[in-house]
């Protein structure tokens, strides 16, 4: 409500994935709200794909959400601006999922910002060994390996400590297949993306209006079956807007 207010909502609109049991209690607890149910499935929460189950359609190319008259903002930083303004509490700590799958371990949990990546492990007594697992940040999709001595930031979203051997395998020539456009869900052509990136072809109008909608989900290096890495290239591409 007070972010409503600081900038003059004259409607709140809460996105929930379909699990029946938590959306009925949020519901009772915000009878005033709207509600806009969303696929339970990745990647759901993207602010464009939110808005194209509100309205009915994506926003155009180059064009944000406030442009339309709509906010998006993700349950995490609201959280912080209610501390911030009704608590009087800075962001000292950041909500994130901590997880072990070999362990069956997943938790979300609370940790002070600034605290050591191994810290937090030890903190969970979780088994994680450098030399047989991986830290990976932000998740499967979207993530990165980063180091047991990193800080936890006000932008970590997630820590999986995965097996080594479970690393991608090396990519083979694509085969041309289009499952990486198919799957997009802005209807994005992935590979050739890419292959502008590699040839450094990177400045034509195309390719920067694709480039710059893309967010990085990774369900195009998920769905390849040549294991080809397109959202890390895609990453690399990110730097030539």
């Amino acid at each position: 409500n007070a972010s409503a207010t600081a900038i003059g909502a004259t409607q709140i609109v809460l996105a929930l994935k379909n699990r029946d049991k938590l959306t009925d209690k949020v519901k009772k607890l915000y009878p005033d709200f709207k509600f806009v149910h969303l696929p339970n499935r990745y990647p759901a929460g993207a602010e464009k794909l939110i808005l194209e189950k509100l309205t009915g359609t994506i926003p155009p190319a180059g064009v944000r959400p406030q442009q339309l008259g709509y906010l998006v903002q993700n349950v995490t930083s609201l959280r912080a601006i209610g501390r911030a303004l009704l608590d009087g509490v800075p962001v000292v700590e950041r909500p994130l999922t901590l997880a072990m799958p070999s362990t069956g371990f997943y938790r979300n949990i609370i940790s002070p910002i600034g605290l050591s990546v191994r810290d937090l492990i030890n903190n969970y007594d979780l088994p994680y060994d450098p030399q047989q697992h991986l830290i990976v940040s932000s998740g499967l999709m979207m993530g990165y390996e980063i180091s047991p001595d990193d800080l936890i930031k006000k932008t970590t979203l997630s820590l999986l400590l995965i097996n080594r051997n479970n690393e991608k395998k090396s990519a083979r020539p694509c085969i041309r297949c289009g499952a990486c456009h198919t799957s997009c869900p802005l209807g994005l052509h992935p590979f050739s993306l890419t292959e502008c990136i590699q040839k450094e072809k990177t400045d034509s109008t195309s390719f920067k209006a694709q480039i710059e909608e893309c967010f990085l989900c990774g369900v195009c290096s998920a769905v390849c079956p040549s294991d080809i890495p397109l959202v890390q290239q895609l990453q690399k591409g990110k730097v030539c807007l």
